[in-house]
């Protein structure tokens, strides 16, 4: 995982995509694979990216949600922060976690 956070300003605008289950042989043995192929817009240039299947399902049913704003219906309280994040974020806010009406 990368440490950096990634200019979306500069990031490739994706006109086309393609995705193709396929075998896969390796000295490990056979298995499969999803191909996944992205089109540039900028330049037609196609980028390609081989994942595992399980992996390309659990991102492709992410990028729908968020597209789709169907996340929070999806997950509900499970994407909620919890512990110090959830503490931080309600001070942030001036929400109320205890249930009584005092500042923080």
């Amino acid at each position: 995982m990368s440490d950096r956070w990634v200019d979306l300003g500069e990031v490739i605008p994706v006109v086309g995509y393609g995705v193709h289950m396929m075998t896969v042989v390796t000295d490990d043995g056979v298995g499969q694979a999803c191909l996944i192929r992205l089109l540039d817009q900028e330049d037609e240039k196609v980028y390609e990216f081989l994942l595992d299947p399980d992996l390309a399902a659990q991102l492709g049913w992410e990028m729908n949600g968020a597209a789709s704003n169907l996340i929070e219906p999806t997950f509900g309280d499970r994407l909620l922060p919890d512990g110090v994040a959830l503490e931080m974020i309600a001070r942030k806010y001036g929400i109320d976690l205890d249930g009584d009406d005092e500042e923080f």
